[in-house]
């Protein structure tokens, strides 16, 4: 799994986005975290573990069958 922070910059100042991508081999994703906690942090303070384990949630989930 690739794990970075990618900086926000707007009107308001700037902000931290941390994401996380996957790929298989029928599919690729990535999972930015937009949220107030994160987005207050520094880039390089940002706990990309943390990230990716709610990534690999996600992922699983999603890798759950249809009905």
């Amino acid at each position: 799994m690739a794990r970075t922070v990618m900086p926000s910059s707007d009107e308001d100042g700037t902000s931290s986005v941390p994401v996380c991508a996957w790929d298989n081999d029928n599919t690729a994703t990535h999972v930015a975290f937009l949220t107030r906690a994160f987005a207050k942090q520094y880039s390089e303070s940002v706990d990309l573990n943390s990230a990716a384990e709610q990534v690999l949630q996600v992922r699983d989930e999603a890798r759950q069958p249809i009905g």
